[in-house]
């Protein structure tokens, strides 16, 4: 008796995992086959982003086809002022948000841990760095509970920005496109 239930338990874990890759699968082969054009789509064409800047501006209430739905300030054990907020556009594509100014003395280290490895974890599928052009940029793909989640990541003067899209917030890489590219910083 024992053992039929270990082997019923075992057997339900497999379709569990099969259904899972089943439904993942078709967007794994998708986003393989666009991220290099998809990295490369990130505008670099962004003003300077001051310490100093107003909630409205680091959060507009619009942003090209995005509204703010809801926007908040933390500040950072260290100090840091932490903007974090959801944008959605009128085909309910939700993009994550967070903007995050950072001192001289935890940058480089923020910068580090804020890129995609604090975003993505273990479920990392692949990464582009792009740490050679004027803004400095990370384009990420991960997968978490059977979505895909897309991130970019970006400096602009002491401030660390990240958005993020995922197909469980009814979202994909073109959304965080278009969002990412009408933000101007």
């Amino acid at each position: 008796m024992r053992a039929r239930m270990i082997a019923l338990f075992i057997s339900i874990i497999s379709i569990v995992g099969l259904c899972s890759i089943s439904l993942l699968s078709p967007n794994i082969l998708k986003f393989a086959a666009d991220i290099s054009e998809v990295d490369k789509k990130f505008s670099l064409q962004r003003s300077l982003l001051n310490d100093v800047i107003s909630e409205s501006q680091i959060m507009p209430k619009q942003l090209g086809n995005f509204k703010l739905k809801q926007g908040n300030l933390a500040i950072l054990e260290t100090g840091e002022n932490y903007y974090y907020a959801t944008y959605v556009n009128n085909n309910k594509n939700a993009i994550s948000f967070i903007a995050t100014l950072v001192t001289s003395r935890y940058n480089n280290q923020i910068w580090t841990e804020r890129a995609y490895l604090r975003r993505c974890g273990k479920s990392l599928l692949t990464s582009k760095e792009h740490l050679d052009t004027q803004i400095v940029y990370v384009y990420s793909v991960c997968a978490e509970l059977g979505y895909v989640v897309y991130n970019f990541v970006w400096k602009n003067g002491n401030w660390v920005i990240e958005a993020g899209a995922s197909t469980g917030m009814n979202s994909d890489y073109r959304s965080l496109l278009d969002f990412v590219n009408s933000y101007p910083f």
